[in-house]
């Protein structure tokens, strides 16, 4: 008699699908403001322990001899490459309902999440004052040469990577910089002055993304984008 086989759903595929529930939550407009906000944390959270743990796993195994590969009931790879494409289709609805539902949200709320390019004269101040009391001494830049420095990049901390090109050059060449956005000492979300009934807060990466000019005085910034290893 031949065995019957059934098909089946690798179990970290299947885990997120599990998170993609937490994800829907977030959208979901019958939960309260608040809660749909700590929903999208959850989910962040959950999924940078699936990277940690779970994908480093994956990765580890598609580096393995071909002849223990073959002990394994699937492929790491695909598994590794559906995961890619499954995150990433779940990062844009993240950002959609962040950008298109949460903060418009939160503003009839009269709470504004600034950006760094919409802040009043009083509000450049204070965070120039802020960035100058309290990150200062945590943000470590480096410029990133070829071959000769190569920066630590600590577990689930927060960066920025950015792009300059050199102020006083005819023919300027492309260079790339690490900044650490220091979530580890301080708040993600910083009050800024506001007028009355309204409470406007901007994210710690945005003061480290406007002051990048102070740190690198010799340059001029061209792009700046959040990222954790």
């Amino acid at each position: 008699m031949q065995e019957e086989t059934y098909p089946y759903i690798h179990r970290d595929i299947s885990w997120l699908s599990f998170n993609y529930r937490v994800l829907q939550e977030a959208k979901d407009q019958s939960v309260p403001l608040f809660e749909r906000v700590k929903f999208l944390a959850i989910y962040s959270s959950n999924l940078d322990e699936f990277f940690r743990v779970r994908v480093s796993g994956h990765r580890n195994l598609v580096r393995v001899g071909k002849k223990t590969i073959k002990k394994l009931e699937y492929d790491p790879e695909q598994v590794l490459k559906s995961i890619n494409q499954i995150v990433n289709k779940q990062q844009e609805e993240f950002n959609e309902i962040f950008e298109k539902q949460i903060i418009p949200e939160l503003e009839l709320q009269n709470i504004n999440l600034q950006r760094h390019y919409d802040l009043s004269a009083q509000q450049i101040d204070f965070i120039e004052t802020y960035f100058q009391d309290n990150l200062l001494p945590f943000v470590q830049p480096v410029l990133l040469v070829k071959n000769r420095i190569k920066p630590f990049l600590n577990n689930a901390a927060l960066f920025l990577a950015l792009h300059l090109e050199a102020k006083n050059s005819e023919n300027p060449t492309k260079e790339y910089a690490i900044v650490k956005i220091p979530s580890d000492h301080l708040p993600r979300f910083i009050p800024l002055p506001s007028e009355s009934g309204v409470h406007q807060v901007i994210l710690l990466d945005d003061i480290v993304r406007y002051s990048t000019r102070w740190l690198f005085p010799g340059y001029n910034i061209k792009d700046a984008f959040s990222m954790k290893l």
